[in-house]
């Protein structure tokens, strides 16, 4: 049994949920039209313009390989900095010599 006050979360979670992209999205479109005015290939960044541009990806089923081969690359950035990062960072606070630096 829900504790009270707790019945109407779930429904306050999606609203939540829904707010976002229905805000973004009109944002997004009002500052592609403040834009390009001055920056004329702003007008190829529209919602419109990415989701035609999208249908195929998605068509396809890619659309997310792109997004998670940038994110393995970060990833194994983030493994390399760690492996070799931090020893060598005991080892220079650990030695007497970068004392006097």
């Amino acid at each position: 049994m829900a504790a009270k006050g707790q019945q109407g979360r779930p429904l306050l979670g999606l609203a939540l949920a829904l707010i976002g992209p229905a805000l973004f999205l009109p944002a997004w479109r009002a500052a592609i039209g403040a834009l390009q005015c001055d920056v004329p290939i702003a007008r190829h960044f529209a919602p419109g313009r990415a989701w035609e541009s999208a249908k195929p990806l998605v068509a396809k089923g890619i659309l997310l390989q792109h997004p998670w081969d940038s994110l393995r690359r970060v990833l194994v950035g983030l493994a390399l900095s760690l492996a070799f990062g931090v020893p060598v960072g005991l080892l220079i606070g650990g030695l007497k010599l970068f004392d006097r630096i």
